[in-house]
């Protein structure tokens, strides 16, 4: 493929974007995307927005001046060369909000050293699905779940099959991972706006604490709504999201992360879930 000539408008294009990368060049104070520290383990359904007290709070800091900024910037851009402006709408909101930001917080971290409480990386997780009031098929919605999560975290995971055993809330240490669906009334857990949660038990291995099970409960019934609205992609991203939380990430306030504590309408994985992720496998193995 050979050189594109360049025109006087792409030149004038590029001096615009140095100047207003160099008006730029003060970041957002990152206080205003830290992690949340509450634990919490369910996620709120894909359904509607969340309310009361479910709803988390986003942190505005120096989040006004930003925008103040960006939107003289914008004003700018529009007067002096309009036929650039869409682009650099996107990009200048970009940059003020902080897209690429890499908000991540841990479930469990240790007391002696600060690090995050993890599975031991040198051992495959192992999982069983509970199959009971599953949606139709739910086979291939937990293998691209998992698939995702063994490839974004490097954890290796292993399906030890199907299974009766209903335990979500009590599970004995060393036991597979247990996934699968309920209703609320007959788990507390999930009354209210969640459609899911998952969690992870730890215990002190050689002297480190370790994850050594977990679960994942979904609601059976915003699954039910989810399949005859067509939406599985957002099925999809549930499971992953409480798939996370069994590995061992908790919730943040960055609504651009998986882990943001409600599904409104994410791709996928943010920067911060990958790079929470990359901060648990690095932990040593038993």
């Amino acid at each position: 493929m050979g050189f594109l000539r360049r025109t006087a408008e792409d030149r004038a294009v590029e001096q615009w974007r140095r100047t207003l990368e160099a008006g730029l060049e003060q970041p957002l104070d990152p206080d205003a995307l830290a992690p949340s520290t509450h634990r919490l383990v369910g996620w709120l359904p894909p359904v509607e927005p969340p309310r009361g007290s479910r709803r988390a709070r986003r942190a505005r800091g120096p989040l006004l001046p930003g925008l103040l900024v960006v939107l003289a910037l914008m004003a700018f851009v529009a007067i002096s060369h309009p036929g650039s402006t869409t682009y650099w709408t996107k990009e200048l909101v970009r940059r003020a909000t902080g897209a690429d930001s890499t908000s991540y917080a841990f479930m469990r971290t240790t007391t002696s050293d600060g690090r995050p409480v993890a599975w031991d990386g040198c051992r495959p997780i192992h999982y069983r699905v509970s199959p009971a009031l599953a949606p139709d098929g739910w086979q291939d919605l937990v293998d691209d779940a998992v698939a995702e999560v063994s490839e974004a975290s490097g954890y290796a995971f292993v399906d030890d099959g199907v299974t009766d055993d209903r335990e979500f809330l009590d599970r004995r240490p060393g036991a597979p991972v247990l996934i699968g669906w309920g209703e609320p009334s007959e788990y507390g857990e999930l009354v209210g706006d969640v459609a899911g949660f998952g969690g992870a038990t730890s215990l002190v291995v050689d002297g480190r604490a370790r994850y050594v099970t977990g679960e994942v409960l979904l609601d059976s019934g915003d699954y039910a709504r989810m399949e005859a609205g067509g939406r599985g992609e957002a099925m999809r991203l549930v499971l992953v999201h409480e798939l996370l939380h069994v590995v061992g990430l908790d919730h943040v306030e960055d609504r651009r992360q998986l882990m943001y504590p409600s599904y409104h309408g994410q791709g996928g994985l943010g920067a911060g879930d990958r790079e929470g992720l990359r901060v648990l496998r690095d932990q040593p193995c038993a």
